[in-house]
């Protein structure tokens, strides 16, 4: 039997625990990250159609979904975005502080040597994110290449300093907006379940009920994100595969055909359609809803890390969240008539008070950001 090495040893014995505190992290961020997004299938194909759409026009929105969701949070944010953090830190402003520290200018300057050696081919903190070339050879370089220009550019020109703050500030009042806005959306979305079960709730309680809800729900927020964490991770769970149980059932009972969405080619039919390109722009307009809160991921990884983060949405989020679409889109071609709340006109008789609370519940779940 071959003998083991120290270092070999060493690694097996932090390996288990390394694993098991990559999987809390995860689990942890489904409760603060995944409130928003997770909770989209509430509203977003009832604000993508006006009227009860043909089968053409559900699998084109059902494709925009789809390819969204992969591009902008799977391929941009996972794949990219999330591995540029700030010393651990997130969001527009650690993303801006980069900037300024790559360029060399402003308050920000190169005051952190670590994140600098990219600049002259070192293993910085940044150099090991950046494409092979980015230090030298290519045109693209950041010392002689366009990257090198650009950088020189941005030192020398305040105007541009001042346009590129405006946009950080411009993109953080977005984010505080969609902070405010999102919850509100998704607890009134998740209330009006109420009045698919019953004709006695009006608009109004509706309404009552939902102002309740948030109140109480960011009331609970100065707990902290770590009890937080602890306390919604195991209702956004939950609310995920409910999601995704009720995905597979439309799946079953309406046909599997919707999979044919996955073509990209819908995307084009939504643009060349009866309505034209005004129609296809109107209906971008809904699809953005899917991925309210994205942006969370990014935001937040002060409280978590990037492996996490990564691991949560690619292993267990993206799935649920594409399989709930897909179902959603199946049951209006179905019916087409519940277009106007399509996701609490597929819940089962059986499964409709169970599904009513735990939205409630996750659509207050609090973010970090």
């Amino acid at each position: 039997m071959a003998a083991v090495k120290p270092s070999d040893s060493k690694g097996s014995a932090y390996a288990g625990p390394a694993r098991r505190g990559l999987l809390a992290l995860s689990f942890g961020a489904l409760g603060v990250i995944y409130g928003d997004i997770g909770t989209s299938p509430l509203y977003a194909y009832q604000s993508v159609f006006t009227a009860p759409p043909s089968r053409e026009e559900t699998l084109s929105a059902a494709s925009l979904f789809f390819w969204t969701l992969t591009l902008i949070v799977l391929v941009k944010y996972v794949g990219i975005i999330l591995r540029f953090d700030d010393n651990g830190e997130g969001g527009t402003f650690a993303l801006y502080s980069l900037i300024c520290r790559a360029a060399g200018f402003g308050p920000y300057g190169p005051s952190q040597p670590v994140d600098m050696h990219f600049l002259t081919g070192g293993a910085g903190a940044l150099a090991s994110r950046l494409p092979r070339g980015a230090t030298r050879g290519h045109w693209w370089s950041l010392q002689t290449g366009l990257g090198g220009r650009v950088r020189a550019w941005y030192r020398r020109s305040q105007a541009g300093q001042v346009a590129l703050l405006v946009v950080v500030m411009l993109a953080t009042a977005m984010v505080i907006g969609d902070g405010v806005l999102t919850p509100s959306i998704s607890v009134l979305s998740a209330i009006s379940g109420l009045k698919v079960a019953t004709d006695q709730i009006t608009q109004s309680t509706v309404v009552g009920i939902s102002i309740a809800v948030l109140v109480l729900l960011f009331a609970v927020q100065r707990a902290g994100t770590g009890k937080i964490s602890v306390v919604f991770a195991p209702v956004v769970t939950v609310w995920l595969l409910f999601n995704a149980s009720l995905g597979f059932y439309n799946l079953s009972t309406n046909g599997w055909g919707i999979w044919e969405a996955i073509n990209p080619a819908y995307i084009f039919t939504a643009f060349t359609g009866p309505g034209g390109f005004d129609a296809g722009w109107r209906l971008l307009a809904g699809v953005m809803l899917c991925i309210t809160g994205a942006e969370a991921m990014y935001a937040d990884l002060g409280h978590f890390n990037a492996a996490a983060v990564m691991l949560s949405f690619s292993g267990f989020v993206y799935p649920c969240l594409v399989v709930t679409y897909m179902g959603q889109a199946a049951y209006i071609i179905g019916h087409p008539d519940a277009y106007e709340d399509p996701f609490w006109n597929s819940v089962p008789h059986g499964a409709f008070w169970p599904m009513l609370v735990v939205a409630t519940l996750t659509s207050g779940a609090p973010r970090a950001a």
